[in-house]
């Protein structure tokens, strides 16, 4: 039996990317912020939520909100779409997230809700995500995961940021055995040295592959304006970014290139803080 083109595509997406230590398909979104600042994905250039770790969700204000595109290595297969509120309260901000990965061939897709609080100098939060796993000729697999975070504050310039993703190994149960949401760590450090700069550092850690190390520099050289630069130790990644905002509203694109897999691209919109404080 001839195979489509749909299942030879796949099937050379996975080859591919398995011996470099990259993922054919995550459930990690990587949104357009982090694509411009070498993935990292525990803190943001600018304040916002587009970061994976639960507990910075307590410093936003009022309702937030980010749509998220992504194409990894130029791949539709593996494609990323995020829709994602966060809405603070007087007692817990409290999050949404829905969001879908892969294509018709093979297409993860993630509802989650969760809790997040400040206490002063630092933060916590939880989230929960279900997945559904949905494959051709209509076969679907669930299951769902947790992801924690916890952030400290120091000082106005320090913000140190931890998150963990699946810590309890779980997994889909296919018909020919079962597979693990791969679980991850990540940890990063955002310093801020003025108005105009500001430098991430990463360190991510997936439980099946290496370590990855990333940086980035963040230049705001006029007002609303964002622009981000980085680098990745996976694949020797290169990348940059470009954010603007109108008020509540801000715009950002980000690309990146694999010395292997090639060009990543996204974009995004959001809200921040509409109704809130700092918008009136």
């Amino acid at each position: 039996m001839r195979l489509n083109q749909s299942l030879w595509r796949a099937i050379i997406i996975v080859a591919t990317l398995l011996p470099y230590g990259a993922k054919a398909q995550e459930a990690v979104v990587t949104p357009a912020q982090s694509v411009g600042a070498a993935g990292i994905v525990a803190v943001t250039p600018t304040d916002g939520i587009q970061s994976v770790n639960p507990s910075l969700m307590a410093e936003v204000d009022g309702l937030n909100i980010a749509v998220s595109y992504t194409l990894p290595y130029n791949m539709s297969d593996v494609q990323q779409v995020m829709g994602k509120v966060v809405y603070a309260t007087s007692l817990v901000n409290i999050t949404a997230t829905v969001s879908t990965i892969g294509s018709d061939y093979s297409r993860y897709t993630e509802i989650g809700g969760g809790l997040s609080r400040n206490f002063g100098l630092w933060g916590m939060g939880l989230e929960y995500h279900a997945i559904i796993h949905k494959l051709p000729y209509n076969q679907k697999y669930t299951t769902g995961f947790s992801r924690f975070g916890i952030h400290m504050m120091p000082s106005s310039a320090w913000l140190i940021s931890v998150a963990v993703h699946n810590v309890e190994h779980s997994g889909f149960d296919y018909e020919y055995g079962s597979k693990d949401v791969e679980p991850m760590a990540a940890m990063a450090i955002r310093w801020t040295a003025n108005d105009y700069f500001r430098l991430l550092c990463e360190a991510q850690k997936y439980w099946d592959s290496d370590a990855v190390g990333k940086v980035a520099i963040v230049i705001t050289p006029i007002e609303r304006l964002t622009a981000t630069a980085g680098f990745a130790s996976l694949g020797s990644s290169m990348s940059c970014g470009i954010g603007y905002s109108i008020g509540v509203f801000e715009m950002n694109v980000g690309i990146s290139h694999h010395n292997k897999l090639g060009i990543t691209s996204a974009a995004s919109v959001g809200v921040n803080g509409l109704w809130g404080r700092s918008a009136k």
